[in-house]
């Protein structure tokens, strides 16, 4: 399941947890738990950027966001060698 939930966010435009929880059958809260093991184990990094834009970039996944706080993943080097493999 942790491959799964780590493909959704790759082809993904924006995080989205209820969107991914219903295309594998499982609970938001259950999609929140993978994630943060995707973290812990290296496979995802939560980008500790400014959570204000100081600019609005268009190839920002989020640039319609509205400057509200959101929670950006980043696929690490040790997540893409995994995304390889499916």
């Amino acid at each position: 399941m942790l491959k799964k939930v780590l493909k959704e966010i790759s082809t993904a435009r924006a995080l989205d947890i209820p969107g991914i929880a219903q295309k594998l059958g499982i609970t938001e809260n259950f999609v929140k738990e993978l994630i943060s093991q995707l973290e812990r184990m290296g496979f995802l990094d939560e980008d500790k950027g400014s959570y204000i834009c100081e600019t609005r970039c268009s190839s920002c996944k989020v640039s319609n966001c509205n400057i509200i706080a959101v929670k950006m993943l980043t696929i690490t080097k040790k997540g893409e060698e995994l995304l390889k493999t499916l």
